[in-house]
Formats: C-alpha cells, sequence, structure tokens
C-alpha cells in the first residue's frame, strides 16, 4: 500500500484492486473495507462541498472515518477490526 508504488489510473475500480489486490487474507479484507470507507466518506464530504456549499477540516473528516470505523466494526466487520484497532486512537 505504498503511495510511491502506486500508478495512476482515472478508474477506481482499476485503482482499488491495484491498491488491494485479490487476496482473501484478513488485513486484505480489513484494508479493503477502509478503502471503502474513505472512499464513501470522501465522496460524501464532496458532496456536501458542491451542493451545501459547507466545508469541513481535513481533522474533521479525519475524525468522522475513525467514527464511522468503530461503527463499521461494532456492526460486524472483523476484519477492519484487525486492521484499525490499534490505531484508531491516533
Amino acid at each position: 500500500m505504498n503511495p510511491s508504488c502506486w500508478r495512476a489510473t482515472d478508474d477506481l475500480e482499476v485503482w482499488f484492486f491495484e491498491l488491494m489486490g485479490t487476496s482473501n487474507s484478513p488485513a486484505a479484507k480489513g484494508a479493503r473495507s477502509l478503502a471503502i470507507l474513505v472512499t464513501w466518506t470522501i465522496w460524501c464530504e464532496r458532496n456536501r462541498q458542491v451542493f451545501n456549499e459547507e466545508v469541513k477540516s481535513t481533522a474533521r473528516i479525519i475524525d468522522e472515518i475513525k467514527e464511522a470505523s468503530r461503527w463499521w466494526i461494532s456492526a460486524g466487520a472483523k476484519h477492519l477490526f484487525f486492521l484499525v484497532d490499534r490505531h484508531i486512537s491516533e
């Protein structure tokens, strides 16, 4: 997941699978869940800025991602738990 190794692409699906691969390991499943969560949060923030002319700070968006991670984990995202649990308070 090193950004210096990423290939430029305009296709979200290509980016996603190149970033996460197709492994079924718990870490890969957790990373895919986190990528979906981050992408969804950024998309929602983009819509808020475009349609409501509201802007949140980067720190606030990161806090929302952390909070959403907690909700996803409590809803059963067990692989996400192993990926973010020890880092959630950072």
